[in-house]
C-alpha cells in the first residue's frame, strides 16, 4: 500500500505493488474481520486507486490481491493492511 488519504468516514487509498509473471490482471478486495470481501475493481497493471472506502469503526484496512491467469485460474491472495488510524472527530 503506497498511500491513505482520508476525509470523513471513507479512505482514497493508493496501491502497488510488483507484477508477477503469470498474472494476467489482479483483482483487488477490501476485507473485512469476518471474512466479508468487496470487490473494488479488477486491473492490469500494478497500481490501483480506491476511493470512498469506508473506515470500519476500528480504522484499521484490510486489502485482498488477487492474481489471474491469462487462463482465469486465480492465485493465491496477497494481503495488506493499512495501519489504524483515529475516527475524525466532528466540529461544531
Amino acid at each position: 500500500m503506497q498511500r491513505v488519504e482520508r476525509a470523513s468516514e471513507v479512505a482514497g487509498v493508493y496501491l502497488a505493488w510488483q507484477l508477477s509473471a503469470d498474472a494476467y490482471t489482479h483483482d483487488v478486495f477490501t476485507a473485512g474481520p469476518g471474512g466479508e470481501r468487496n470487490w473494488l475493481g479488477r486491473v492490469h497493471r500494478d497500481v490501483f486507486y480506491a476511493g470512498g472506502v469506508p473506515v470500519p469503526a476500528n480504522g484499521q484496512l484490510w486489502f485482498e490481491l488477487v492474481p489471474i491467469s491469462v487462463d482465469g485460474s486465480r492465485g493465491t491472495a496477497a494481503v495488506a493492511a493499512a495501519a489504524p488510524f483515529p475516527r475524525l472527530r466532528q466540529h461544531s
